[in-house]
């Protein structure tokens, strides 16, 4: 894994590595789209954004708008987690309009 991590976002996609599980390269598309989204190609493009499309739907922004609220009741009290989840909500906030 040492050697995903000390590439260049550029040079992630041609990595030909070979792993017991299967589900790595999956992770691996999941790692570069999150957090290098322009390492992508146009097929990856249109593929990540559909997928985020499909998971990222009305049922799922209200149950995790629910969990936020939840614990921000939970932490009214304690400070640094209210900001922290603070943060989180104007983040939220954020995704969903992207997304909506």
């Amino acid at each position: 894994m040492q050697i995903i991590h000390s590439s260049t976002p550029e040079k992630l996609c041609f990595l030909k590595l070979k792993f017991q599980d299967k589900r790595i390269n999956n992770l691996l598309f999941k790692f570069r789209a999150r957090n290098y989204f322009f390492s992508l190609n146009n097929f990856e493009k249109i593929f990540w954004t559909k997928y985020c499309n499909h998971v990222l739907n009305n049922e799922y922004f209200k149950k995790y708008q629910l969990k936020l609220t939840k614990l921000l009741k939970l932490y009214q009290n304690d400070d640094d987690n209210k900001i922290l989840l603070k943060k989180i909500f104007e983040y939220f906030k954020y995704i969903l309009n992207i997304h909506h």
